[in-house]
């Protein structure tokens, strides 16, 4: 039986199996039977089989004779989770075993599982540092807390952003700590490593004692501190306390005048103490008779008056002199300075306390006569007016403190109010006035010399009006990525006690401000 002549491939192409065998068609026969046929290139090797799951390679097919066998395929990763990662990206962190867990309806007596979430970041931070992972993750709502992270909190991690149904990632909500009592919601002290926060918030209450400044966050002595996608936000600074003043209980007029001769003897000095602790001295008369003398000079010798001269007429040089009014005291100086960050926290500067006012100058006694009567003392000074007190500053509007510590914010909200006015220095008591009447001379004695009259108290300045700050820093600058502040209103100046001479400094409203 004759053959159709045709070439006959036994291996499909792509599967591994017995080589092709090639026949003419007048040989089939014999070719099939003893399968004597020269050899043609071997079939094409199978591909590699699939990975298996959780890491178990395929097997490879085999290859027809001649030809390559196929490479056996790569197992699979098993599915590992990438810890560097934060939880909006890796959703396996989203466990029990990675993390603690947060909810405004949470428990601290819970376990701070997905299922028994606490209610507290203070208590998760301590749980998850406990756990190793140092991984915080609350679901988004308002937390009625405040947060302190000390030493021991170093290299913590704080996410938000995740609904409380069903933990999953929610983009552009947060986890809020928003107390309901004043006073700086974030304080980081000292952690070396630094910290993480993502998609958490950080509000203040507005200031409302006389002064008081807002504060959002406080971090000082730290390494990195990363913040993403985070709010901070301060509230309204208020205004500055005014100056007070408390004025003195002057002496009696009887208290300041001079004291009379009594026959040749002279009028004894009449000192006087003023409710700030000072003298003055109305000076001794003279003595008359055999043994005349002058009067004394008044005290304090800083132009006290002048004692009668001995022998000289009672209208003359014999009468003793007034003595000099005190010098006027300067005003205290307003606020140079927006305020001081300190270990403690922002201390605006308030404006200076003024000085008491100075005493007036005794009066000099008057000198006595050569025959019948002693002279008469001079009057005492009159005592100075008590001093105004400066004006406190006033409060800001602060989003972050940050003292020696690396700060980077990116993508985030940075919020501040208004800043308050700085409080107004106040007047000094105005001095007494002069009143100390001279002691009079016995007989021809020549009378004593008028006391001066007592300085004004010294005026307090002003204060320094509050700052609206994103950033307040010292020791290095913050990192600002996609974040712009949005600012209030700088505070005005407090007033001096002598306006526009003592007044403070006009506040200053910045995204960052680098103080001394």
């Amino acid at each position: 039986m004759k053959r159709l002549g045709f070439a006959f491939v036994l291996a499909a192409a792509g599967v591994g199996g017995t080589s092709a065998v090639a026949c003419g068609g007048e040989d089939f026969g014999s070719c099939e039977a003893n399968a004597t046929c020269p050899p043609e290139d071997g079939g094409t090797g199978g591909k590699g089989g699939t990975g298996g799951t959780s890491g178990t390679g395929g097997t490879g097919n085999t290859g027809g004779t001649g030809g390559q066998g196929g490479a056996s395929g790569s197992g699979g990763d098993g599915g590992s989770c990438d810890t560097t990662k934060s939880p909006s990206e890796e959703a396996c962190l989203v466990s029990d075993d990675n993390a603690v867990f947060v909810s405004p309806t949470g428990a601290d007596t819970d376990a701070g599982t997905k299922a028994k979430p606490l209610a507290t970041f203070a208590e998760a931070v301590k749980k998850a540092k406990t756990a190793g992972h140092g991984r915080v993750i609350g679901c988004n709502g308002d937390y009625d807390e405040k947060l302190a992270l000390a030493a021991a909190a170093d290299g913590i991690k704080i996410y938000g952003g995740f609904k409380c149904s069903d933990w999953s990632y929610e983009t552009g909500v947060r986890a809020t700590l928003k107390p309901k009592t004043r006073g700086i919601v974030l304080t980081v002290d000292t952690l070396a490593t630094g910290a993480t926060f993502e998609d958490v918030g950080f509000v203040a209450m507005p200031g409302t004692d006389p002064g008081e400044s807002s504060i959002a966050a406080f971090v000082k002595e730290s390494g990195t501190i990363a913040m993403k996608r985070v709010k901070l936000e301060a509230g309204k600074g208020a205004k500055g306390a005014p100056g007070t003043k408390t004025d003195y209980t002057y002496p009696a007029q009887t208290a300041v005048n001079g004291k009379d001769a009594s026959g040749d003897t002279g009028a004894a000095f009449n000192q006087l103490t003023c409710p700030d602790g000072t003298k003055t001295t109305g000076a001794k008369g003279g003595d008359g008779g055999a043994g005349v003398g002058g009067g004394g000079v008044g005290q304090p010798a800083l132009g006290g008056g002048v004692g009668g001269t001995a022998g000289q007429p009672c209208n003359g040089a014999g009468t003793g002199s007034a003595g000099n009014p005190a010098a006027s005291v300067a005003p205290a100086l307003g606020a140079k300075s927006f305020g001081a960050l300190l270990a403690t926290g922002w201390a605006g500067t308030g404006g200076g306390d003024g000085s008491p006012g100075g005493p007036g100058q005794g009066g000099g006694g008057g000198t006595g006569d050569a025959t019948s009567g002693g002279g008469g003392g001079g009057g005492a000074g009159a005592c100075g007016g008590a001093p105004g007190k400066g004006g406190s500053a006033g409060g800001s509007s602060i989003a972050m403190l940050a003292l020696n510590a690396t700060i980077t914010l990116d993508t985030s909200e940075v919020v501040t109010a208004d800043a308050g006015e700085g409080g107004a220095g106040i007047a000094g008591q105005p001095g007494q006035a002069a009143g100390g009447f001279p002691g009079k001379g016995a007989n021809a004695g020549c009378n004593g010399g008028k006391g001066g009259a007592g300085a004004d108290g010294g005026a307090g300045g002003g204060g320094a009006g509050g700052v609206s700050a994103g950033v307040i820093w010292k020791g290095k600058a913050p990192t600002l990525n996609s974040t712009t502040p949005k600012l209030g209103n700088k505070g005005t100046k407090g007033t001096g006690g002598k306006a526009g001479v003592n007044d403070g400094i006009e506040g200053d409203a910045k995204a960052t401000l680098e103080v001394q």
